[in-house]
């Protein structure tokens, strides 16, 4: 079972319906409670005139807020056990009873602080406001039992007949409708609170439970169809309102169909069941191919995925080996570039142009003021071009500027300071000087010959050896 029983009664509209109800409830000399014994869980009289006093008020004020629809003014539950199962006391009724009113209450608030948390932006703007009204509804259990009238019915003595509990509440409480009660979820909320209740005073679940016809035998339950079927066709032979039904009389009323027998109704059932549950599994597996399909494209495209990504890592390695090399070969060409400025700095260098201009014009035999004019010329292009170079330098490397007039200012000190020395030991020589001795090691140079091998056998080694050409 999924639920022990548990059946919404008929929910009344005004007071004198309420008040028969009640009557009946409590009424130990009805026919139909020969062997009922009825144990009030509560006040009746007293729950009674407070159901009745909430009712009334409501009602006035309605009335003088300009009326509107009668409400219903109440809900019944009728709770109650399988006959075979158990047969509680009229004091275990009354601890699941209160058990379950309190754990009913507490569900329903946590299902309002449920939809008052959810706030109303999702509501229509002209609705807000009376559904903000109703999520700020409170059930309190003791109000609800004061307006409650429950009553035990208990069966024990009466044959196939399940003990259960009626209890009529109003649906008024503290001024307030409660519309919740008759809603689904309502209805749920008690279902589960009655077992939660069971299960805490009786240790029951409705899961544990096997109805008495799963219980029989193939025999018990054949000899039970044939004593329902012996049981319907009795009655139909006896009953002639079956027999000739006024459908065919002109302005007759159609009768209602008599029930079916319970073990066509059982079969009937039984294969309606199978039916739906063959359906269901159909669509699961509908549902699962569906599914397999679904998860094997993902994998395809997964792999294709993987695929591209791969290619593209491998893509994006070689533009970066690319790149890092390209990195590389502009460092070394810049380092190029600053090894040839500073080659083209040197001091050296300048120089021995400006020397050449005037050996260049010795040969041609320039006069004087002519060599000192072409020199003059170059010199000034020579500066212009050397701060070119240092400004370009200093692009390339910032600082080499400074660094590099401050190794010329060292250069020109230490020269400064060794001629200074020559001249004081005189040690000083002239440019002629100077060139005479290179002019006399080149000529001693130009002087070494290197042996020719006359032996062809060993003309390949002084090759090898480079002795010879």
């Amino acid at each position: 079972m999924k639920n022990f029983f548990l059946k919404q009664g008929t929910n009344h509209n005004n007071l004198d319906k309420i008040r028969k109800h009640v009557d009946y409830l409590v009424d130990g000399n009805r026919k139909s409670h020969n062997k009922t014994n009825i144990s009030p869980l509560s006040d009746v009289s007293s729950n009674y005139d407070a159901m009745r006093r909430e009712i009334e008020n409501y009602e006035i004020k309605q009335k003088e807020n300009g009326g509107g629809r009668h409400p219903v003014a109440s809900t019944t539950f009728i709770l109650s056990l399988p006959e075979d199962l158990k047969h509680p006391t009229p004091e275990q009724w009354d601890n699941i009873y209160n058990r379950t009113i309190d754990k009913y209450c507490e569900l329903m608030n946590e299902n309002q602080q449920r939809k008052q948390g959810e706030g109303l932006d999702h509501i229509k703007p002209e609705n807000r406001r009376n559904i903000e009204k109703y999520n700020s509804i409170r059930l309190d259990p003791e109000t609800f039992k004061n307006r409650s009238v429950a009553v035990v019915h208990d069966e024990s003595s009466n044959f196939e007949k399940s003990s259960h509990v009626h209890i009529i509440t109003s649906n008024i409480q503290n001024g307030e409708y409660l519309k919740l009660l008759n809603q689904t979820a309502g209805k749920n909320f008690i279902k589960k609170a009655y077992d939660n209740a069971i299960l805490e005073i009786l240790e029951l679940k409705p899961q544990n439970y096997v109805p008495k016809i799963d219980r029989l035998s193939e025999k018990e339950q054949e000899k039970l169809d044939l004593e329902d079927k012996a049981q319907f066709e009795e009655r139909m032979k006896n009953n002639d309102k079956y027999k000739h039904s006024e459908k065919s009389k002109k302005g007759g009323r159609r009768r209602r169909k008599p029930s079916k027998p319970a073990h066509i109704a059982r079969e009937e059932s039984f294969e309606n069941k199978k039916a739906n549950t063959i359906k269901t599994l159909n669509n699961k597996q509908e549902e699962i191919n569906e599914t397999k399909k679904k998860n094997v494209d993902i994998v395809k495209i997964g792999r294709k995925e993987k695929k591209a990504l791969i290619a593209e890592k491998a893509e994006l390695k070689k533009t970066r080996i690319k790149v890092k090399k390209e990195i590389n070969q502009n460092k070394i060409a810049k380092n190029e570039i600053k090894d040839f400025f500073k080659n083209i700095l040197d001091d050296d260098f300048l120089k021995n142009f400006w020397t050449g201009i005037i050996d260049r014009c010795k040969r041609h035999n320039f006069t004087h003021k002519e060599t000192l004019d072409i020199y003059e010329t170059e010199k000034k292009y020579t500066h212009e071009l050397k701060e070119k170079l240092l400004d370009n330098l200093e692009m390339m490397e910032p600082g080499a500027k400074k660094k590099h007039l401050e190794e010329v200012a060292r250069f020109d000190k230490e020269k400064a300071e060794k001629a200074k020395k020559r001249h004081e030991s005189n040690e000083f020589k002239t440019k002629q000087e100077l060139d005479d001795e290179k002019f006399k090691l080149q000529q001693e140079q130009a002087k070494i010959k290197r042996p020719k091998a006359r032996d062809p056998e060993k003309e390949s080694i002084w090759k090898r050896l480079g002795l010879v050409n």
